[in-house]
């Protein structure tokens, strides 16, 4: 996959949130639970739980209300989501479990234009891209009040997405 590609995906994921929430099952779905993705594929899936982990640890998705985890931290769910990944007998906490856009991800979307459904099918918007990007690379704020385990798992997924979002095709 290139990463024009996953940029496509994160923001039209991150849009989608804005205008409705959105369950896990649904996120990043090119890639994931089609009924061409065998089960052993699935666990090479770990960066769509790190689009939700990353996502949520920079404060611009929220597990929804209506979710059957919704008291659950973002690590919590992170290990959830993990365990879950490569069983598509798991299916259901995926397809249960809602996130929507913060304040933080609408304001963004609103500034560049982004905060309507006709954004979503639009090619990526760099600008829009580059910002969520900065967002990730900001360790201090991800990382705010973790223990240094925590706070070594949150900036190693954070290193992850930003090269997976950033190299070259």
């Amino acid at each position: 996959m290139t990463n024009k590609l996953l940029q496509i995906a994160y923001q039209q994921d991150l849009i989608f949130s804005c205008l409705d929430d959105i369950c896990t099952s649904a996120v990043l779905s090119a890639y994931i639970f089609t009924s061409k993705v065998k089960d052993d594929e699935l666990k090479s899936r770990t960066f769509i739980v790190d689009f939700i982990y990353i996502n949520l640890i920079s404060d611009l998705i929220e597990i929804g209300i209506n979710s059957i985890n919704n008291e659950m931290s973002p690590d919590e769910l992170r290990e959830l989501l993990l365990i879950t990944l490569p069983k598509q007998d798991d299916l259901f906490i995926w397809s249960a479990t809602f996130i929507e856009a913060t304040r933080k991800t609408k304001d963004l979307a609103e500034h560049f234009g982004l905060c309507n459904w006709a954004a979503w099918g639009q090619p990526v918007h760099q600008e829009f891209m580059n910002s969520i990007i900065n967002i990730y690379s900001d360790f201090d704020a991800i990382t705010k009040g973790c223990d240094a385990k925590t706070a070594k798992e949150r900036i190693m997924v954070a290193k992850r997405v930003i090269a997976q979002l950033t190299k070259s095709n």
